[in-house]
């Protein structure tokens, strides 16, 4: 996943690409929907972070959505859209697709440079996707320190409008996945995911240094790397993170797919699928295309891979550059 920042970057610069003027009024007056659906799927890893009881139905419920039956999520929302229509799930549901694209378009790259599943490789992921972040602070929000940027302020300032998200999750979960009372489960999730962003801010780096001691004394399983986690002095000018040097790289399941591109190439590739998709999409809410024109234009992409969902996902092929 990329993470909260260049997910809600991406989401911004689509909005400049469009051509469509009510759409871009809508995205941007309710743009706290659109940057909260921009997180897409990875509020959902959260939903159970503060809780004492843990619901076994609701874990990996984040995964599952990035990596099965995406088609079918998005059709089932995108329906539930028209018959139930509202500017602001118009928008949180543009800032969703807006992740989907984003995260395979660019997690090839990712996954190929950090590693995957393997315990060697915990943090890496997170460790490349917060720099990246960084990078996105400092060159697109102006923001020289990363580490000071609220992002529970400029990104997730969301107010979640239950009677919006409630029955639309409730029937699209239940849908799709075949989940019980997704609304309150989302709603969780979205709360849960405002709150991990506030433990991330860390201007002083203290949070940071008693992750780390945390890490050095209670963590030698290696089963998670708090360090990792927070943006306090989190970039090492001798890592090419955005592979702006064009060094060649695989596909972590098909070694013979090779690039060469940066991660600002991919990105850029990702905006235009998002301008085509979306575009699909508004032909549909305006009756310009049917459901069955509809279904043949969305692609059951994996978000982890940018392959197809039924296809074999195992990831083998890595090159790992920290």
């Amino acid at each position: 996943m990329p993470d909260f920042v260049t997910h809600a970057t991406f989401a911004l610069d689509l909005i400049n690409k469009l051509d469509n003027e009510k759409l871009k009024d809508i995205l941007s007056k309710h743009q706290s929907s659109y940057f909260l659906g921009a997180q897409g799927p990875d509020v959902f890893y959260v939903h159970q972070l503060f809780s004492l009881k843990r619901n076994p139905l609701y874990d990996g419920l984040g995964n599952v959505m990035h990596d099965t039956k995406v088609k079918d999520f998005f059709v089932e929302s995108i329906k539930y859209l028209k018959n139930n229509y509202s500017e602001i799930l118009h928008s949180y549901l543009f800032g969703f697709m807006c992740h989907n694209v984003l995260d395979r378009s660019a997690h090839p790259y990712v996954y190929h440079v950090t590693g995957e599943g393997d315990k060697k490789y915990r943090g890496n992921h997170v460790r490349l996707e917060r720099a990246i972040d960084s990078w996105f602070i400092i060159n697109r929000w102006n923001v020289s320190s990363p580490h000071r940027f609220k992002i529970y302020k400029h990104i997730l300032n969301f107010r979640l409008n239950k009677n919006i998200f409630v029955p639309y999750y409730n029937y699209v979960l239940n849908k799709v996945f075949n989940i019980k009372n997704g609304g309150e489960v989302f709603i969780n999730s979205a709360i849960n995911y405002k709150r991990y962003s506030k433990i991330l801010y860390d201007p002083f780096g203290i949070k940071k240094k008693f992750a780390r001691w945390v890490d050095i004394h209670f963590n030698k399983t290696g089963k998670i790397v708090l360090e990792t986690l927070f943006y306090y002095k989190n970039i090492d000018d001798t890592i090419d993170y955005m592979n702006f040097n064009k060094k060649e790289w695989h596909h972590p399941v098909l070694n013979e797919m090779k690039s060469t591109e940066s991660f600002l190439d991919l990105y850029n590739h990702g905006l235009n699928e998002a301008k085509n998709e979306i575009g699909t999409i508004n032909l549909y809410l305006d009756n310009s295309i049917d459901e069955t024109e509809l279904k043949s234009k969305i692609r059951d992409l994996s978000y982890a891979t940018g392959l197809n969902c039924t296809d074999n996902n195992d990831m083998k092929y890595f090159n790992v550059i920290f």
